[in-house]
């Protein structure tokens, strides 16, 4: 785990922090570009002279931070900190700005700015305010690897808690472990730890009981690698065997355990402990170690009892919760392919193992497949019906069975996908007929379409390169500037007034767009146009 953790800190480092560089000021753009130019730290991926420009920027890339100027024309730094915070929260944001109003600052740090530059800018304080900016990230990312260590820990505890229920691991289930920080290729020892004639009431035991856990977690920690999960009334460990004194050291850290816990928890415990095995036997380690545990009640006088052969202790599977969640799972959130193989492999489990009750199997399953299909409209009751379900039993016909089930899966998902196709075409179609009739309204934005649909920002965003292979802005943009060129050709109406016409605020900005888009300014368009 540590090598991991190492891995992800380097990769990290490695990464620059990207920018992008909002200023309508050229010069302060270099200047700035300059300073972070040659930098390990930072990179710039984009520059605008406006807020406008900005939005587009954004729409294509996703930066850490945008540093931008307060004073811009058409969208000014504010306002485009508040459009940042709203429809893309993770980008940060820095503010440069030539004014020391207060009210400036204030609204800043309402929006929450990681930094705030002041004009006139120098070399000394560039460097310095990209320092701050480097804090915050740092500060930022410490946080986002503080959260997936813990995401690392959750899902491995889950692995752990699954497969403590089953008799081995096959190769995908070893990789996924694998890639949760667990040494596959070490032997590995499981112990399990009780509390022992405990006379509180249950809320004082399970406190005690968490105690005990961390103290476990801290002492053994400090000499093995191991993991710890609380399952049932135990707190179940598993450490990585490692060195030829591994049990005899291991057997020091348990009496240190034992005894910490008695003196600073005031409760006594009892230990079961696994021979040292490969993890893949994880199963049978902890019937082991639970075994040992149970042999306390006989022989009070070992704290400690240790499994000294190899034999394995097992009980018949069944078909039980975990395999129906499983399964519930999997139907719903698993492609086509990737659902077909788990099937595949179910049904060999099922045939080879010879465990399992065929009624109980196919009675459970043609039920969830009918509650999924019900819950996705998609009704497969027919398929189901009692004779079939009679037929698969008495034959005894589970690969046929699980045959049926997977093409009925591929059938539900094909007509899922037909309907949302046909939702995300109508719910786009509706979205373009509303642009076409308030494209001219100057408050136009993605954050209006999505309050008028309710949809996330993000989603139509999506739904749109999806759709249209453009994005909100350009598209809107493209619809202003082609009723723009209508009226130029086709009318006298001021600049103004046709700026107005097209859903421009400001007819300097309307004329710069405008520019972008044709390569003329509107004046000359509709000089050429004339002839």
């Amino acid at each position: 785990m540590v090598e991991q953790d190492v891995r992800i800190d380097k990769m990290r480092w490695v990464m620059k922090y990207t920018i992008v560089l909002v200023d309508d000021e050229d010069e302060v753009r270099g200047r700035i570009a300059s300073k972070i130019e040659g930098q390990e730290v930072f990179e710039v991926i984009g520059s605008a002279a406006n807020g406008y420009d900005a939005l587009d920027l954004l729409e294509e890339q996703t930066p850490d931070i945008v540093i931008t100027d307060i004073k811009m024309p058409f969208v000014d730094g504010i306002e485009l900190t508040r459009i940042i915070r709203k429809s893309y929260p993770t980008v940060k944001v820095a503010i440069i700005s030539g004014y020391d109003d207060y009210s400036y600052l204030k609204e800043a740090i309402n929006l929450d700015v990681v930094a705030y530059l002041s004009k006139p800018i120098t070399s000394g304080n560039v460097e310095e305010f990209l320092d701050k900016i480097k804090q915050s990230l740092d500060a930022e990312n410490e946080h986002i690897q503080l959260k997936e260590k813990m995401v690392v820990n959750q899902v491995r505890n889950r692995i752990i808690y699954h497969y403590l229920n089953e008799y081995q691991l096959n190769n995908d289930d070893a990789l996924m472990v694998h890639e949760v920080g667990i040494n596959i290729t070490q032997p590995h020892v499981v112990i399990c730890t009780r509390l022992m004639n405990f006379s509180g009431n249950i809320i004082e035991m399970e406190k005690k009981k968490n105690q005990c856990f961390l103290m476990m977690e801290e002492l053994v920690g400090e000499t093995f690698t191991a993991y710890h999960i609380l399952f049932g009334q135990d707190i179940v460990s598993i450490v990585e065997a490692d060195g030829d004194d591994f049990m005899k050291t291991l057997d020091l850290v348990l009496y240190k355990v034992i005894n910490y816990i008695k003196k600073y928890i005031l409760v006594d415990i009892a230990m079961g402990v696994s021979v040292s095995d490969k993890f893949v036997n994880l199963f049978d380690l902890y019937r082991q170690s639970q075994f040992e545990l149970e042999s306390y009640g006989v022989d009070d006088s070992n704290t400690i009892n240790y499994h000294v052969d190899n034999t394995i202790i097992s009980d018949k599977k069944t078909f039980n919760a975990e395999d129906i969640n499983e399964f519930k799972k999997n139907i719903r959130y698993m492609n086509e392919q990737d659902f077909s193989a788990y099937i595949g492999k179910l049904t060999q489990k099922i045939i080879e193992e010879h465990t399992y009750d065929y009624f109980r199997v196919i009675v459970t399953l043609s039920g969830l497949v009918i509650e999924y299909s019900d819950s996705v409209s998609a009704s497969m009751r027919h398929f189901l019906d009692i004779n079939t379900i009679k037929t698969y039993i008495e034959s005894k016909n589970m690969d046929g069975f699980m045959k049926l089930i997977t093409k009925l899966a591929s059938e539900m998902k094909a007509d899922i996908a037909v309907r949302k196709t046909r939702k995300s075409s109508k719910l786009m179609h509706d979205i373009i007929a509303y642009l076409e009739q308030h494209y001219d309204n100057p408050e136009m934005s993605m954050d209006m379409v999505s309050d008028a649909f309710n949809i996330s920002v993000s989603y139509l965003s999506t739904l749109f390169k999806k759709e249209t292979d453009t994005t909100f802005n350009r598209y809107l943009v493209s619809k202003r500037i082609e009723h723009a060129k209508l009226l130029l050709k086709s009318t006298e109406d001021k600049m103004v007034t046709i700026t107005e016409k097209c859903g421009y605020k400001d007819v300097y900005y309307f004329s710069h767009s405008f520019k972008k888009t044709t390569g003329q300014s509107p004046k000359e368009y509709r000089k050429n146009e004339a002839y």
